[in-house]
C-alpha cells in the first residue's frame, strides 16, 4: 500500500470524525470492461461514520474507502474499446455519504462543502476530474438511478433536478396507465421482418444479419400515451 495514499485516507478520516478500523485489508473487485489490466480493482475500507457538518446540519458518513482508479475510456466500437492509462491505479479517496431527503442546490452545497474540505489538506489534487461525484436519486420511493462521475459542479444541480423531474413524470405517466383498459393478445403481434430487409438503419440491419426477426406490437387503448407530457420533455416514447 502505498505510503502517502494511506496517510492521506486517514487524515480525511480524522476530519470527518470517521471511525478508522484497526486492520486494514485489500479486497479486490472484479471488473470485466478492460478498464483495469490486471481484471480487479483493489479497494481498502479505511473508517465507518463520522459526519460533515454543512449549513448547520449534520450529514452521515456511510464508508470512507481507498481504492485504485480505473482506465478512461475514450472509445467503445462493436468489438473493442480504447482506453486511455494515464490514470490507471492512481490512489483514490472514495466518501460515501448517507442518503438525505433535501433539494438540488443542497446537494450542491454539500459536494461544495465536502470538496473545500478536501482542498483544505492540501495533498489532493485540483481542477476537473479530480474530484468526481457518483449521485443516486430516488423520488417517492421510485428504483433508485445512479448518475455516474459528475465532474462539474454546475452541472450537478441540473442533472439532479432533471432525474428527479424524470422520475416524477414516470410515475405520474403509470398512474395514467393503471387507469387504462390495455389488452395484448397474439393477434396484436405482427412479424414485419421482411419488410424492414433493405431498411437502411444501421441497427435493423445488425439485427437482420444475426438471424433475428423483428415484430411490432398493437396495443389496444395506448393512444397518445407515447407522447404523453406530464413535464416538458419527458414522456414514455423516449424510455
Amino acid at each position: 500500500m502505498d505510503y502517502d495514499a494511506k496517510k492521506i485516507s486517514l487524515l480525511i478520516s480524522s476530519t470527518l470524525e470517521s471511525k478508522i478500523f484497526s486492520e486494514i485489508h485489500v479486497m479486490r473487485k472484479t471488473v470485466i470492461d478492460g478498464s483495469n489490466t490486471s481484471g480487479f480493482q483493489r479497494t481498502m475500507l479505511i473508517s465507518q461514520g463520522g459526519s460533515l457538518e454543512v449549513n448547520g446540519k449534520n450529514i452521515g458518513v456511510q464508508a470512507i474507502c481507498l481504492e485504485e482508479d480505473a482506465a478512461k475510456l475514450l472509445k467503445d466500437e462493436q468489438n473493442q474499446r480504447n482506453y486511455s492509462l494515464d490514470r490507471l491505479g492512481v490512489p483514490l479517496v472514495e466518501i460515501a455519504l448517507e442518503p438525505v431527503s433535501t433539494k438540488p442546490s443542497e446537494v450542491k452545497e454539500i459536494a461544495l462543502t465536502l470538496g473545500r474540505l478536501l482542498r483544505a489538506t492540501r495533498m489532493v489534487k485540483r481542477g476537473i476530474g479530480s474530484i468526481r461525484q457518483d449521485v443516486n436519486i430516488s423520488v417517492m420511493n421510485s428504483g433508485v438511478v445512479e448518475v455516474k462521475g459528475v465532474q462539474q459542479l454546475d452541472q450537478l444541480e441540473k442533472i439532479i433536478g432533471y432525474e428527479a423531474k424524470r422520475q416524477h413524470g414516470l410515475i405520474l405517466i403509470a398512474e395514467k396507465l393503471k387507469k387504462l383498459s390495455i389488452t395484448i393478445s397474439n393477434e396484436d403481434v405482427f412479424d414485419i421482418t421482411e419488410v424492414l430487409k433493405d431498411c437502411e438503419s444501421k441497427i435493423i440491419q445488425n439485427a437482420l444479419k444475426s438471424k433475428a426477426r423483428i415484430k411490432v406490437i398493437r396495443i389496444r387503448n395506448f393512444s397518445g400515451m407515447f407522447g404523453f407530457e406530464p413535464y416538458s420533455g419527458i414522456r414514455l416514447g423516449k424510455e
